[in-house]
C-alpha cells in the first residue's frame, strides 16, 4: 500500500479516504452455509474472475491482506490460491463469527483508491431481512 498524501501513514487513512476517493465494487455474494460454517475449513471461496482484483493469480501461493469494514476495522485475512481456486482463510471466520454473519446475508468487497496509489479493500455487509445504515441495524 502506498503511504498516504497527507500523513505519511502506509494505512488506510480515514481522514484522506472521505476527501478524495474512488470506490469500485469487486463482486457481491449471498453468503451460504459453507461460508458461515462453525466447523471444518473455514474457507470463503472467491470467485475466479475477482480473484486476481486481490493478488496477481499464483497457484499455491498465499498472502495477509487487510479489509476494512465501514467502521474502518482492520481485519486481516490470509487470501490463498490452490488448485486453481481463490479463498480467504485465517481471519474469516472471526469476521463472520464477529459480525454475526449467517446463510442468506450478503456482503460486498470494494477496491478503493485514494489520493495517488493508495488502494485498499473494504467489506460491506447487508443482513438478510435486516434494515441497515452503515452495517448497523436499524430497531
Amino acid at each position: 500500500m502506498a503511504e498516504c498524501e497527507g500523513h505519511g501513514n502506509r494505512e488506510a487513512c480515514s481522514t484522506c479516504m472521505y476527501r478524495n476517493y474512488k470506490r469500485e465494487v469487486v463482486f457481491k455474494k449471498n453468503l451460504s452455509p459453507s461460508d458461515t460454517q462453525r466447523r471444518g475449513s473455514y474457507r470463503f471461496y472467491i470467485p475466479r474472475p475477482h480473484a486476481a482484483r486481490f493478488w496477481p493469480p499464483a497457484n499455491g501461493g498465499e498472502v495477509m491482506i487487510t479489509f476494512y469494514d465501514v467502521q474502518m476495522r482492520r481485519w486481516p485475512m490470509r487470501f490463498r490460491t490452490s488448485g486453481g481456486n481463490a479463498f480467504l482463510s485465517r481471519g474469516w471466520s472471526q469476521f463472520v463469527r464477529e459480525k454475526r454473519l449467517g446463510q442468506g446475508d450478503a456482503i460486498t468487497f470494494y477496491e478503493v483508491r485514494c489520493g495517488q496509489g493508495t488502494r485498499f479493500f473494504m467489506i460491506g455487509i447487508s443482513r438478510k431481512d435486516r434494515v441497515q445504515i452503515l452495517g448497523a441495524p436499524i430497531n
